[in-house]
């Protein structure tokens, strides 16, 4: 019992040291010292920073010389453990490989443990019990370094600055802002969860930072970057850029050469591309503007905006509202959904747009479309144009090659074709002026209204009225045969029209302006013969006919 009473007695009292100990925690103290090396370096020879914890700043001079310094702080210690930790700490500044190292060992390892309270190291050594008091130190390292030198940095949670160096530059932090600034050479860095700045390069950079935002900008060679999370901003890169980005916000311009990016969930912008670009970016709202070569976009969901191509345009986009202009070459593009706009095309274009408005103005050469249930309206295609529009209204003007045209149950206008036209609208009507080529039609229950044409013309209707007026010309040998049923056909032909043919109604009248034979046994059975009768005529429907002169 005495036994127990006593080591109570002693716990009690150890506890009143600890306690004791706490009260003067007061003393403890911070204090700094700086440390120098030098070593004389040459061409070609590396210089390596092993695992720092620092602030670094290097500076390329026109020396043959590394000058290191360091200044270490130390806070929250003990002051009879703070002399013991300055001398026992290692700046070496060494031989090391095909170059030179520099180490900074700090022993706070062997150390640490000197600053417990009388409680906590007596419970250490008797029962092995790990009380922890890490001594809290930050670190800055100044290196003055020759031009031409170069460099390998392993740093974490702190800045790295590199400023005037020329060199193969291998750099790697961990949670601390990078900027390197009027340096050359070859660039490999590497960072995390902090931003990256690299202006000013004159060399290849090849740069990773996950979770952190990247500037480059002025770089004289190839360029490629990893990220994620936040922004990139490049401008004036010499060379080709590589952009691999997650969920990044992607801002830049002025590449010489191609330009490679691929992000997602935010937008890209980019201009001034002097060769090839292309950019995946599901999800994410794209714009792009002069760009000398072929453009190829990747994207869904978001808009799509591309201006002045100077190669051939390529996108495919779900989803996508696009809006392209000024494409020197070809254009192919897919999307669903949204309105899409497509000016001034150098060459051919081909657009497919599942439930898409469509308006197209000025392609050089020909343009295929493929559209549903909106409004389709074209104008200045300078080659052929075919366009198949489910359940679309079809607006279409200044075609100079041949043009076709599938829809249904919405309104086809075309005006000024250089070629021919051939329509096939279900339940739509269909209004054709000033077409030089052969006409074709054929379409259900609404109205067909020619005018203007200038060669062949063959309408077949069932239940359409069918009008042809101010015809322009009739080529010899041409043909005009207008089919429908239990609608009128209105005819107008020209005074000088050379014509032979016939005119049957099986229900209603014919009235001509021109002299007809009627059939002596069916009054709804007519010829027609006028001149040499190089044009061929035939007219049959269920209601009236009239034939007019004009």
């Amino acid at each position: 019992m005495n036994a127990i009473k006593l080591s109570f007695s002693l716990c009690l009292l150890l506890l009143a040291t600890d306690l004791r100990a706490e009260l003067f925690e007061a003393t403890r103290m911070s204090a700094s010292r700086t440390y120098n090396a030098l070593i004389t370096s040459a061409p070609g020879k590396t210089l390596f920073v092993e695992k720092t914890q620092a602030e670094i700043e290097v500076v390329g001079e026109a020396s043959n010389e590394i000058i290191a310094e360091t200044t270490v702080e130390i806070s929250d210690i003990d002051p009879k453990v703070k002399d013991e930790f300055f001398e026992k700490l290692r700046f070496v500044l060494e031989p090391y490989r095909d170059g030179f190292r520099l180490r900074l060992d700090l022993p706070e390892e062997t150390l640490r443990y000197k600053s417990f309270t009388g409680l906590q190291s007596l419970l250490r050594e008797w029962f092995g019990a790990e009380f922890r008091r890490d001594i809290s130190s930050s670190i800055s390292l100044h290196l003055r370094v020759p031009s031409q030198q170069n460099l390998h940095i392993e740093n974490a949670y702190g800045d790295v600055k590199v400023r005037a160096v020329q060199g193969e530059l291998r750099l790697e932090n961990n949670s601390g802002e990078m900027l390197i600034e009027n340096c050359g050479g070859l660039l490999n860095l590497n960072n995390n969860y902090a931003a990256v700045t690299v202006r000013d390069f004159a060399g290849a950079v090849n740069l990773s930072n996950g979770s952190g935002a990247v500037l480059v900008s002025n770089i004289t060679g190839d360029a490629k970057i990893e990220s994620s999370y936040k922004s990139v901003n490049f401008e004036n890169i010499g060379g080709a850029l590589t952009i691999e980005a997650e969920s990044s916000e992607v801002l830049g311009k002025h590449v010489r050469g191609d330009c490679a990016i691929s992000t997602s969930y935010k937008f890209a912008e980019v201009a001034d591309i002097g060769g090839r670009l292309t950019l995946n970016a599901p999800s994410s709202t794209v714009t792009v503007s002069n760009v000398r070569k072929n453009v190829l976009i990747e994207s869904n969901y978001k808009p799509i905006r591309v201006d002045s191509v100077g190669g051939a345009l390529t996108i495919r986009g779900e989803s996508s509202p696009v809006e392209a202009r000024v494409i020197a070459q070809e254009a192919d593009i897919i999307t669903s959904y949204h309105s899409v706009r497509v000016e001034q095309v150098g060459g051919s274009l081909r657009l497919d747009g599942n439930s898409c408005e469509v308006t197209v103005n000025d392609v050089k050469k020909d343009a295929a479309i493929l559209a549903s249930y909106k409004d389709i309206r074209v104008s200045k295609v300078g080659g052929n144009l075919d366009i198949d529009g489910n359940s679309s209204n079809v607006f279409v003007r200044e075609v100079g090659g041949n043009l076709d045209i599938l829809t249904s149950y919405k309104a086809i206008e075309v005006e000024q074709v250089g070629g021919s036209l051939k329509v096939n609208g279900e339940s739509s009507s269909v209004t054709a002026r000033n077409v030089r080529g052969d006409i074709d039609v054929t379409n259900s229950h609404k109205y067909v209204i020619v005018q203007g044409s200038s060669g062949s013309l063959y309408v077949r209707g069932d239940n359409s009225p069918i009008e042809v007026s101010r015809i322009a010309k009739l080529p010899a040998g041409s043909r005009i045969d207008l089919l429908t049923s239990y609608k009128a056909v209105v005819l107008t032909l020209p005074a000088s029209a050379e014509v032979r043919g016939s005119l049957y109604s099986q229900y209603g009248a014919i009235r001509s302006d021109f002299p007809v034979i009627l059939e002596e046994q069916d009054k709804q059975n007519a010829r027609l013969e006028v001149g040499s009768g190089d044009i061929a005529l035939r007219v049959e429907t269920s209601g009236d006919i009239v034939l007019r002169k004009e």
